[in-house]
């Protein structure tokens, strides 16, 4: 089973958990220490699994890159997948990442059960990996900080998903 989640206070009462998989960002780190820390698990960092790098845009409020950068945000927004952040990574390296990262996991905790802490960005291409989703579906669902996404895998195929979905 994973399951992902932003914030601990979403979760209450989960399953036992065989370990932690967590993004190496500060802002998923810190939870998944700390979770990992009291139900006393394993906590793995995934490098494959920061967020989507936005190179000039990182930082910066949408507002802010809408008034200095307005065509290309709305070209990126109209296809991600042609249009990268100016400076930042194109989605097609970024799922090319996320992929990397799920397929040596798989091959390298088949069948355990992992609480994963991650950036809507990659929970969104984890969850179109697990369902064999095309690219477009990137926005099938929305995620807002906190959200709680569960897949139960038998193995790795999946069996439910809970979850808010527009």
């Amino acid at each position: 089973m994973v399951a992902a989640l932003a914030d601990l206070a979403c979760w209450e009462g989960g399953p036992s958990w065989d370990g932690v998989l967590s993004s190496p960002l500060r802002r998923c780190r810190l939870p998944a220490e700390r979770f990992a820390a009291e139900q006393g698990v394993r906590l793995s960092l995934v490098p494959e699994w920061v967020e989507l790098d936005f190179g000039a845009w990182e930082g910066r409020s949408v507002a802010a890159v809408h008034r200095e950068d307005g065509r290309r945000l709305a070209a990126f927004w109209k296809d991600p997948w042609r249009h990268a952040p100016p400076g930042g990574e194109s989605l097609a390296d970024f799922a090319r990442r996320v992929r990397s990262g799920w397929h040596r996991l798989r091959a390298e905790v088949p069948g355990r059960r992992w609480l994963v802490f991650g950036h809507a960005g990659v929970m969104r291409l984890l969850l179109m990996i697990a369902l064999d989703l095309p690219p477009a579906a990137l926005w099938c669902w929305r995620l807002d900080y906190g959200a709680r996404l569960r897949l139960e895998a038998e193995p790795w195929a999946l069996v439910r998903l809970e979850g808010e979905r527009p």
